[in-house]
């Protein structure tokens, strides 16, 4: 489960799904923040940005689960069933 609730997991799961840190996003930056883009830059999530543990062993179980891995109700804790539940919502839209 979320780890004592140490972040937050829609954020973070947005941030996952986005990815880092790219050439092209570098670009776009540049072109928004002019002459303040090395202070942004260096204060930007994205550029180092490593998921979370927990984020990326849901992400695994989600896949697990959609190839019909089977997972008993007691297997997991509950949040981590309403983790998993939101995980696999987001991942919807990207797998069609």
């Amino acid at each position: 489960m979320n780890p004592g609730g140490q972040f937050d997991l829609f954020h973070e799961m947005d941030l996952f799904f986005t990815g880092g840190c790219t050439e092209e996003r570098k670009e776009k930056c540049l072109a928004r923040s002019g002459k303040f883009f090395s202070m942004l830059c260096r204060a930007c999530r994205l550029r180092d940005y490593r998921a979370h543990p927990y984020l990326t062993a849901l992400y695994e179980l989600a896949y697990l689960r959609l190839a019909g891995f089977p997972l008993a109700p007691d297997d997991v804790p509950l949040t981590t069933w309403y983790d998993l539940g939101a995980m696999m919502q987001r991942m919807q839209p990207r797998l069609m």
